[in-house]
């Protein structure tokens, strides 16, 4: 999956979840309400309107309360953000150099140079391989799928979403024959599913 449309999906889903503020369950099953993603708590959903700005990039540098992007061009300043992602709870000792993070910006007249202030922050991790296929074969027993002829793992943390939406919670609701995107660590000599998005039948997330 392209990461720019994947980044701009899980910010959209990060506003939703946010505003909602209810305990995260790891799937989507929109279209509206979404269950939110860790970290989230509620907030005043006119702050979600301030700016439709935002940047994302891989981080650099964490320093206090600013992330520095884009080898330290841009400071992201998170002073006052919701800090989301997949997995547990989230602070910003949890963002690390290397990681791809989404930011959403409160204004758009941000003086010269200065640090960008941040509402809400999306960290999605670095993966290992980002790979788009049919599923093969599932083993539900297992927590695994087949794909381009390579087992995939499923573990608690994996996150599950479909596009267009629908209910999709674990290894289980995948059937053969069906295209996921999947974004994936390799751990223990294995393939760990991070994300894993049941694609349209087209394969692509835009015509």
């Amino acid at each position: 999956m392209s990461r720019k449309v994947f980044a701009a999906a899980l910010l959209t889903f990060a506003l939703a979840s946010v505003a909602i503020g209810q305990p995260h369950r790891g799937v989507m099953t929109g279209p509206m309400p979404m269950p939110p993603m860790q970290g989230a708590t509620p907030v005043d959903p006119s702050v979600l309107t301030i700016s439709t700005s935002n940047i994302s990039g891989t981080v650099q540098s964490v320093s206090s309360s600013t992330i520095l992007i884009a080898d330290g061009f841009f400071a992201i300043d998170a002073t006052q953000a919701r800090i989301v992602g997949y997995g547990p709870p989230m602070t910003i000792s949890s963002i690390h150099a290397g990681d791809h993070i989404v930011a959403m910006i409160t204004k758009s007249d941000v003086v010269s140079n200065a640090p960008l202030p941040a509402s809400i922050v999306v960290v999605m991790r670095a993966d290992d391989v980002q790979l788009t296929g049919t599923v093969q074969s599932i083993d539900a027993a297992h927590a695994a799928f087949t794909v381009l002829g390579r087992t995939i793992h499923v573990t608690s943390s994996t996150f599950f979403a479909a596009m267009p939406p629908t209910t999709i919670k674990s290894v289980a609701d995948l059937t053969a024959g069906t295209i996921v995107s999947i974004d994936a660590t390799i751990a223990n000599g294995e393939v760990e599913a991070r994300t894993v998005m049941l694609m349209p039948a087209s394969g692509r997330l835009m015509p």
